[in-house]
């Protein structure tokens, strides 16, 4: 008789560890499709998944565990977003170890949020270090932006108030490229360009400068892949000329000339602590939320902005500031 030798535990152990380390180098859509493929697969994807919406996993690096829901809901409260490296790694599943917290607030707003920094969380204000990013004055200015303060965590770590004057979205909106057109409110992730940002790990430079090739080489470091768009002169009406722009305006098809909504289907937003994984709204049709959303995050979705292209080719973005901000929302 034939006895079925059961392998050891530890070889057991190690093909469950490979797995979650190949699951690992998956996106999040791809996760979604491959837990599909059977009730086994369902699972393997559900536990990586579940990952994905918590943000407390970003926020105890800068607090104490037991105080990433107190600023959350301070978040909320001031309309405060999650910008930068901080939220890209959330939604790529990375992490980058010298990360600051940038957090964008509005200027009626930052003095609410100072004081939770301050006084709830223990942050105190450092003077800004010369190398930083937010040393360049200058280039916050010209996205909209009024002061930025540098403060240190209980952790040890930088946490970077960005105060504006417009809207946070509209500020975040005139920054460098698409590859940081993203940002978490108290309740959601959104990227902006979420199949170009974190499926196809491209980013279009919005915006040229001396100040944008460190920034260049940051995310191209990180695995994105910078693209530039020159096309031919369009006063050039030769039939040459437009064989040459039709070909051209086929290169247009990653980043479309459109004008866009943040709550639009084209925005990959994820929902916070989802209690099974996070749906991806927009990633596969548009999905519905299930969670009431308060009137800042209804304010944040109806922001608007548009993608075009100069003459000469390079890409701008042009932001819309017609949605008001109200502090008195709640």
């Amino acid at each position: 008789m034939s006895t079925t030798v059961k392998p050891p535990f530890s070889k057991l152990f190690d093909v469950v560890e490979l797995h979650r380390h190949v699951l690992s180098h998956l996106s999040v859509r791809q996760l979604r499709e491959y837990g599909t493929l059977s009730h086994g697969a369902f699972s393997a994807a559900r536990s990586l998944l579940g990952s994905c919406g918590n943000i407390d996993r970003i926020l105890s690096r800068f607090f104490p565990e037991n105080r990433t829901s107190y600023f959350r809901n301070v978040q909320r409260a001031t309309g405060t977003l999650v910008a930068g490296s901080s939220a890209l790694q959330l939604l790529v599943r990375q992490t980058y170890i010298n990360a600051d917290l940038d957090l964008y607030v509005h200027r009626l707003s930052v003095g609410d949020l100072i004081a939770a920094l301050e006084v709830g969380l223990h942050c105190h204000r450092i003077p800004t270090c010369k190398n930083s990013e937010s040393a360049n004055h200058d280039r916050y200015l010209a996205c909209g932006v009024d002061e930025v303060q540098d403060w240190e965590s209980p952790t040890g770590r930088v946490i970077q108030v960005i105060t504006t004057h417009s809207s946070p979205v509209q500020t975040i909106l005139r920054y460098h490229s698409t590859c940081v057109m993203n940002f978490v409110s108290a309740s959601h992730a959104y990227s902006l360009y979420g199949q170009q940002t974190l499926e196809d790990f491209i980013s279009l430079y919005t915006r040229a400068g001396e100040d944008v090739v460190a920034v260049r080489e940051k995310y191209e470091s990180r695995g994105w892949e910078s693209i530039d768009y020159v096309f031919e002169d369009p006063s050039d009406t030769s039939e040459q000329a437009n064989t040459d722009n039709a070909a051209s305006m086929a290169d247009y098809d990653p980043f479309p000339p459109l004008s866009r909504m943040v709550g639009d289907s084209m925005t990959w937003i994820m929902r916070l602590r989802a209690p099974i994984y996070p749906s991806i709204e927009g990633s596969n049709g548009g999905a519905t939320s299930h969670v009431m959303l308060d009137s800042r995050e209804l304010a944040c979705r109806r922001e608007s902005w548009a993608l075009g292209y100069y003459p000469t080719g390079e890409a701008f973005v042009y932001a819309n500031p017609d949605v008001s901000y109200n502090d008195d929302d709640e």
